[in-house]
């Protein structure tokens, strides 16, 4: 039923974009005073894989005006970043948001990652030459896209990447970016012991198959307390909240840090000298703001999805079931073949180095 739903949507879809396109002047690519629209309307990973495409095109093109189309949570993300010139939210009317779009003249809109089906059809309607994107992540809307080039399964930040070739641009990956202010990492230098290793552990994730057991971080927690002089944080969100007091009360020194805004969150991670994460969204804000990671994988395969960064480390294990149930899955048994032991091991390293 989902399916016929999702289909009979995106018919509608393709006769109003074929309808509306048809008395729109379209604005053609011009590489010496280029204007871009970025889609990229998802979580805190998805939208810091799309920073290194931001800084390629502006080294490629210099003068050329790049704004994004993103969630109110997305403009944390990206605020402050000097490649972009404007950031345009979902929290406009779509009329509203149509119309101040329409205004900008985009030639060009490439389609990174979208939660929400209306975006792509949307961005068609704004007179931009070019609509780029990857087939089969367009929510069965690729028949939209001018520049449509395969899902190859590579890293996410390369998969965005490949669709500058559209414009003749041809890129290697590069590490992520978040720029914070000055200010906002000083609020957080007064919060943390200066002459002592600070390390940040973040148990949770949006998906509970991604999650390393409990049992595992207050080992490690334990082992970290008894080898250096050193504090430990930690982080999660409101819906974490029942796992961070477990661990906190097997480990009652470490010091939880929750209901955080985003910028904050990051002004915290930039005072660590190391993050322990699982594989969710703070993992990536570390890699983005330089520092060292590590990251706990199974079932998924950091190759697609994991740090780039020479200062992040990963453990990655294969999935142990032979049919994935993903979300659905109540015990990641997979994740139990990564042990507390070498990952302190890999922590003595890096808070060492």
């Amino acid at each position: 039923m989902k399916k016929l739903l999702s289909k009979y949507k995106n018919k509608i879809f393709k006769i109003l974009v074929k309808a509306i396109s048809f008395f729109l002047k379209k604005n053609c690519v011009d590489s010496k005073n280029l204007r871009v629209l970025i889609l990229s309307t998802t979580g805190l990973g998805d939208s810091l894989w799309a920073t290194p495409a931001f800084s390629t095109l502006k080294q490629y093109f210099p003068n050329a005006y790049l704004a994004v189309l993103t969630t109110s949570f997305g403009a944390q993300v990206f605020q402050n970043n000097p490649h972009v010139n404007q950031i345009f939210t979902l929290s406009s009317s779509l009329f509203s948001l149509w119309k101040k779009l329409r205004k900008e003249k985009f030639q060009i809109v490439f389609h990174f990652h979208t939660s929400q089906r209306f975006v792509l059809p949307l961005s068609c309607i704004i007179g931009a030459e070019k609509v780029v994107g990857t087939k089969n992540k367009c929510k069965g809307l690729d028949f939209l896209l001018t520049n449509a080039f395969e899902d190859n399964k590579t890293h996410e930040v390369v998969r965005r990447l490949k669709q500058l070739e559209a414009l003749q641009v041809f890129a290697k990956p590069s590490t992520l970016s978040f720029y914070l202010t000055e200010k906002e990492k000083e609020q957080f230098q007064k919060f943390v012991t200066p002459d002592k290793l600070k390390v940040a552990i973040h148990p949770g994730a949006k998906d509970g198959y991604k999650c390393w057991p409990s049992s595992n971080f207050i080992k490690l927690i334990h082992l970290l307390h008894n080898d250096f002089s050193i504090d430990l944080y930690l982080t999660g969100s409101p819906h974490e909240k029942s796992t961070l007091h477990k661990i906190a009360s097997e480990a009652p020194f470490v010091q939880i840090v929750q209901n955080l805004d985003m910028r904050k969150f990051a002004g915290l991670l930039s005072q660590m000298d190391l993050v322990i994460s699982n594989d969710t969204g703070p993992m990536h804000l570390a890699e983005a703001l330089n520092i060292k990671t590590i990251g706990i994988f199974s079932p998924t395969n950091p190759n697609l999805c994991g740090p780039l960064s020479k200062d992040s480390h990963v453990f990655y294990k294969k999935k142990t079931c032979s049919f994935c149930m993903a979300r659905k899955c109540k015990e990641p048994f997979c994740l139990y073949q990564i042990g507390p032991e070498e990952v302190f091991e890999k922590c003595k390293f890096l808070l060492a180095h």
